[in-house]
C-alpha cells in the first residue's frame, strides 16, 4: 500500500478490521511514526522507537526493527572487523538513520557524527546513541571537515533516489545540481581513500557510490542490508524456525 505517514493511526485502525492482513514492512516514511499505533514493540524497536516490521500476534500488532541489524550485518559479510575503532559519518536523519547508527553505537565505534539539513533531528539519533559510544550531530555545511578523518561514511538520506538521482550525499541538496555536484567533489577529496563509503539506496549505482568508487574508495551497496535484514524479518512474520544462514543462502541465491 502507499499511504500518507500523517495518516498511519488512521491506516493501522483500518488494519485491524482486515483479517487478511498478518503484518508485513514499514517504508520509508512510516518507520518512526507507527509506533505509538501498535500494540508492543520489540526490545530495539522500543529503544529507538523505529519499526520496519509489523506482525499479528494473538490479535494485535507487535513492532520489531531489522534495518539497524541487517545493515552491520550485510557491512560485516563484506567487510569483516570494519567497525571497531573507526569514526563513522553518518549522512542523514530519516527513519533509518537511528536504527543503524544504534546497532553500529554497540560495535566499539571511535565515534559516530550524525549530520544532517536539520540538526535538530541529528541531536536526537546522537543523543540516544550516545550510552555506546561517543557521538555528535551537526549540519550538512560541515561535511567536508568531518569527512577527512573518517573511516566509514553511510548515506541514510534519499539523495541519489529518484527524483534525487543528480545528487550525493556529500553535499547539501540546493536544487542546482551542477553547483551541488561540485560540492560534492570537493568534500569526498577530504575522505581517506581507505574510508568505506555505503549507502542504502537499492539502486544498482547510486551518484553517492558512483562518485566514491570513480575515486577509488571502497563501497558498499544498501542492497546487502536488503538482504541481510530480510532474514529476520522472514523469520518474524513466517513463524518458521531454520537457521539464518539458511535462510540467507536460499535469499542470495534467489537474487
Amino acid at each position: 500500500m502507499i499511504g500518507d505517514p500523517a495518516r498511519a493511526g488512521e491506516i493501522f485502525r483500518a488494519l485491524r478490521n482486515e483479517p487478511v492482513y498478518s503484518g508485513g514492512g514499514a517504508g520509508s516514511g512510516f518507520k518512526d511514526k507507527i509506533g505509538p499505533f501498535l500494540d508492543r514493540l520489540d526490545g530495539s524497536a522500543e529503544t529507538i522507537g523505529s519499526v520496519n516490521v509489523i506482525a499479528r500476534h494473538h490479535g494485535g500488532f507487535a513492532g520489531y526493527n531489522t534495518d539497524g541489524a541487517g545493515f552491520v550485518a550485510g557491512l560485516l559479510d563484506q567487510y569483516p572487523d570494519c567497525i571497531a575503532g573507526k569514526k563513522i559519518v553518518i549522512l542523514g536523519a530519516g527513519g533509518t538513520a537511528l536504527p543503524i547508527a544504534y546497532e553500529l553505537a554497540k560495535r566499539g565505534p571511535a565515534e559516530i557524527v550524525i549530520l544532517n539539513r536539520t540538526i535538530a533531528k541529528a541531536a536526537r539519533i546522537a543523543q540516544l546513541i550516545a550510552p555506546f559510544c561517543a557521538a555528535r550531530a551537526a549540519g550538512e555545511e560541515v561535511i567536508g571537515g568531518e569527512l577527512a578523518n573518517a573511516g566509514i561514511v553511510v548515506n541514510t538520506s534519499n539523495k541519489g533516489a529518484q527524483p534525487n538521482e543528480k545528487f550525493s550525499a556529500f553535499a547539501p541538496m540546493t536544487g542546482d545540481a551542477e553547483n551541488d555536484l561540485a560540492v560534492s567533489f570537493a568534500n569526498l577529496g577530504q575522505l581517506p581513500r581507505t574510508a568505506i563509503v555505503a549507502d542504502i539506496l537499492l539502486e544498482a549505482e547510486p551518484l553517492t557510490l558512483k562518485l566514491a568508487a570513480q575515486r577509488g574508495n571502497p563501497t558498499h551497496s544498501g542492497r546487502h542490508m536488503n538482504l541481510f535484514q530480510a532474514v529476520p524479518a522472514f523469520k518474524i512474520l513466517s513463524g518458521l524456525d531454520k537457521p539464518d544462514r539458511e535462510i540467507l543462502e536460499i535469499m542470495r541465491n534467489a537474487i
